[in-house]
């Protein structure tokens, strides 16, 4: 067993479950409702990881130049996954507004205006 796939897990049932336990069959505001405070929270994650992936490989690389060969070689490779960690929370970014336009087609305010409903 992995522990760390099981935590995650976990946190992605937390996350999408704190939206969807309101939400009642039948009442499509609330479904839609729901969605938007994902997509918005969901935004405001990604900034918020990508900025910190950024800062972090900046440090480790730093911080492997002033050590030995051997840790700056393994500091390099963890600083490089931590950009490339950055560059796909780009990617998800940039991607977002058409993944939950997909979601909700008759809402056009992911396209027009991602952060208000």
């Amino acid at each position: 067993m992995n522990i760390g796939r099981i935590i995650g897990v976990l946190f992605l049932l937390g996350i999408f479950g704190s939206y969807m336990t309101n939400v009642h069959a039948g009442s499509f505001t609330q479904i839609e409702s729901a969605v938007w405070d994902l997509y918005v929270t969901v935004n405001n994650i990604v900034n918020i990881v990508i900025i910190m992936m950024i800062i972090l490989a900046a440090i480790t690389y730093a911080g492997g130049q002033a050590l030995g060969s051997e840790t700056r070689a393994r500091a390099t490779v963890w600083a490089t996954t931590m950009v490339v960690g950055a560059i796909i929370g780009v990617g998800i970014k940039v991607l977002l507004p058409t993944i939950m336009g997909i979601l909700d087609p008759t809402n056009s305010a992911f396209y027009l205006n991602p952060t208000q409903p």
